[in-house]
């Protein structure tokens, strides 16, 4: 979308109207900040609700009260820091952060002790970057204090102030750095920029895993290889975890993985044994840490030739029915064996040159795995009650209509059933 239709559309929606005329009421002007109006400065506020927060002067206890009283309903989010969150009442769905105008007094590099002030440039001077620093009226002005639409459009990640000043006020600006970097960099930073990240990076120690998960997650998900680059240059990555990173086969990921996940890039970027130790540090959730430790999994030759050959789906079948993977951890896993075995080449002459594509990875990662037309009671009603035969008897049966490439329907599958249970009690 273009600039000004982003424009339009953040100005027509409902509940940040209602906020800024309940401000206006008491004579207080609020204006969007932050992320939502760098995206509509950028033409990308892609999703139909974006995330929008926004800024005024008035205190949080007296902003809570004056938006309740405009019928909206309030949550107190952050009051230590001025943060409440508005909802629309008629859906939940809809919210905005309304923040009041602060400076930092003190910072320690994790936590910052603020101050309430109504200087707009104050506020700004506080921010990270001069693209996070733009405001936007109720009348569509962009008030913009440090530059930062030149920067938008130079692709320009730039620290407002000393960059070293800024990054000790909170060590987790080195990733948010890179994250921005990632999404939005075109320019490389300048030498004294990189000096100050590679010297706070030594200080990364001390965030919480979940706060550096956070961050990594989007970085990962960027599909940015300069920006693993420039992390890597800048020992940015060595402080994260000293294994060396492949981002060379990051870069070969990138060209068949078009969900960009978090998770497979890490699993590809380093051993397992270090993603399941950044997994356990960075607190992340269970099905991540199940999906990195099945992405892991060792593939046999003729399981990957079975994965990428004529019949994947029975090879897919066998992971999701017996083992409980879904269609993206079995897609995963087949990167990781490939790269593994030949990191370089898209053909691996083992593979009888089979390749591996993003359109069949697709195919995998959305197979709709069919259901067994029989189960362990059709085998029950020929007279077999031992469930350890008949668990046996089951993955016959399941080999036959595997083998059949499901074509196999229930008739036939319990004429086989029927002739394995005869064969049983003429033993």
């Amino acid at each position: 979308m273009s600039i000004m239709a982003d424009k339009a559309r953040l100005l027509a929606l409902d509940l940040p109207q209602r906020i800024i005329k309940a401000l206006a009421s008491v004579g207080v002007e609020g204006r969007y900040c932050g992320g939502v109006v760098r995206d509509m400065m950028l033409g990308q506020l892609t999703a139909s609700y974006p995330d929008i927060d926004m800024a005024s002067p008035l205190p949080a206890d007296q902003a809570m009260t004056l938006m309740a009283s405009h019928g909206l309903k309030v949550i107190p989010t952050g009051l230590s820091h001025g943060t409440i969150t508005i909802f629309d009442p008629d859906d939940p769905k809809k919210k905005v952060e309304l923040t009041t105008l602060r400076i930092d007094v003190t910072t320690d590099g994790r936590h910052a002790e603020v101050s309430f002030t109504d200087d707009w440039l104050a506020d700004s001077c506080r921010r990270d970057f001069t693209i996070n620093s733009l405001y936007l009226t109720a009348s569509g002005e962009v008030i913009d204090l440090h530059n930062g639409q030149d920067d938008i459009k130079a692709g320009r990640i730039r620290f407002i102030g000393d960059p070293l000043d800024r990054l000790k006020e909170d060590y987790l600006r080195v990733l948010r750095y890179f994250r921005f970097y990632a999404r939005f960099g075109q320019l490389a930073p300048d030498e004294k920029t990189k000096s100050d990240l590679t010297r706070a990076a030594s200080h990364l120690d001390t965030l919480s895993g979940e706060r550096v998960a956070i961050e990594m997650r989007k970085i990962l998900s960027s599909g940015s290889v300069a920006s693993l680059k420039l992390m890597k240059e800048l020992n940015v990555l060595a402080a994260i975890c000293p294994e060396d990173w492949d981002i060379h086969s990051y870069d070969k990921l990138l060209q068949w993985d078009k969900r960009r996940d978090p998770m497979l890039a890490l699993a590809v970027l380093l051993p397992e044994d270090q993603t399941l130790r950044l997994a356990q540090g960075w607190k992340l959730s269970r099905k991540e840490q199940l999906s990195l430790k099945r992405f892991g999994s060792p593939l046999s030759l003729s399981q990957m030739q079975r994965l990428t050959g004529e019949y994947w789906q029975e090879e897919v079948w066998r992971f999701c029915h017996r083992q409980g993977w879904s269609g993206e951890q079995v897609a995963g896993t087949l990167i990781v064996n490939w790269l593994r075995h030949n990191p370089k080449q898209n053909k691996m002459p083992d593979l009888e040159g089979a390749t591996i594509t993003s359109d069949h990875l697709e195919r995998i990662r959305g197979y709709d795995v069919p259901i067994l037309p029989v189960t362990g009671d059709d085998i029950r009603s020929f007279g077999i009650d031992d469930g350890k035969t008949i668990g046996q008897i089951l993955a016959e049966i399941e080999e036959v209509w595997l083998d059949s490439h499901f074509s196999a329907d229930r008739d036939r599958l319990l004429e086989a059933i029927k002739a394995r249970c005869r064969h049983d009690q003429k033993k």
